[in-house]
């Protein structure tokens, strides 16, 4: 390979204290040798940002690469978070891994873009070992997408909408030209399935062959392990919004099937909450600042 276009390294972290070490060895291991690493703490509560400047401090070879540190003064969410860390992105490539993942292979970068470099691809991504109570297991893509990682050679947009759960974060890398995301995208509660989709309407994602990284399930405060009812009728919401953009980008019926399906699932959690334990307890403080407010307006007029 004559030429070693910029890949940028994107890396969003919040509270990642017990894991960002093995993120960042993945990260700094890196063969390549023309990329921008970019990370962007939220505000995090435990000793995330001291871990980070105490690795960043101790590089043997600091030259090497080209990083931008971000620790942000306030909380901003994951989205918001995730928007700002892929506008500091100026390669000409960007690869995603979130703080509590981590690359296992030296030339993963190396090898993903000798895998689209003159092809028809902008993107691509691989499979993953997830690790989830302590285990590592093979195959994320068999174990949760709904397809046999065999029988895949590259994915459309039709194949993101109609599958569980297709394309590991960690393992994305795509051509930052190919990057057209809604204007409310920063608004949304969560980022890499729209991110995945937009890209998806225009270029295929290509599947690089082999294990790369590993997806971390088993931490606590990931956002797949903070499910509640209201945060899934948000969720739902959000992702009927994003599908509508969507639908104004391209005019494919598994789009419209999508929004359907979100929408019952949308009615049915409503359903759900009007019945659970949260919503007795808002629906009875609300009851009581009323009835305390009415009693207040009675006895100033008294």
């Amino acid at each position: 390979m004559r030429k070693y276009p910029l890949i940028s390294v994107c890396v969003i972290t919040f509270n990642h204290e017990r894991y960002i070490m093995d993120c960042l060895n993945g990260i700094f291991r890196q063969d390549y040798p023309n990329i921008e690493i970019v990370i962007s703490n939220d505000c995090s509560s435990d000793r995330t940002h001291q871990k980070i400047s105490k690795f960043i401090s101790e590089l043997q070879e600091p030259n090497r690469f080209n990083i931008k540190y971000f620790n942000q003064e306030i909380n901003l969410g994951i989205n918001p978070n995730l928007s700002f860390a892929l506008e500091q992105c100026h390669g000409e490539y960007v690869a995603i891994c979130e703080g509590d993942d981590y690359w296992i292979s030296n030339n993963k970068l190396t090898t993903q873009l000798n895998s689209i470099l003159g092809t028809r691809y902008s993107a691509c991504f691989h499979d993953v070992k997830y690790k989830k109570e302590g285990l590592i297991f093979d195959s994320f893509i068999n174990q949760f997408s709904g397809y046999s990682i065999s029988d895949l050679e590259f994915i459309k947009l039709k194949d993101l909408l109609q599958s569980k759960w297709l394309i590991p974060t960690c393992s994305f890398f795509f051509k930052k030209e190919v990057l057209d995301l809604p204007n409310f995208y920063h608004e949304l509660k969560w980022g890499d399935f729209p991110l995945f989709c937009s890209i998806s309407t225009v270029t295929d994602v290509y599947l690089v062959k082999g294990i790369e990284a590993v997806y971390r399930m088993d931490n606590p405060s990931s956002q797949i392990n903070l499910v509640s009812p209201l945060s899934s009728i948000v969720f739902s919401i959000d992702m009927i919004r994003f599908l509508t953009w969507l639908k104004s980008k391209v005019d494919i019926p598994e789009v419209d099937e999508r929004i359907f399906f979100q929408m019952r699932k949308s009615r049915n959690e409503i359903l759900s909450f009007q019945n659970s334990t949260i919503y007795r307890i808002v629906s009875f403080i609300q009851n009581f600042i009323s009835k305390y407010y009415y009693r207040l307006r009675v006895s100033k007029r008294k």
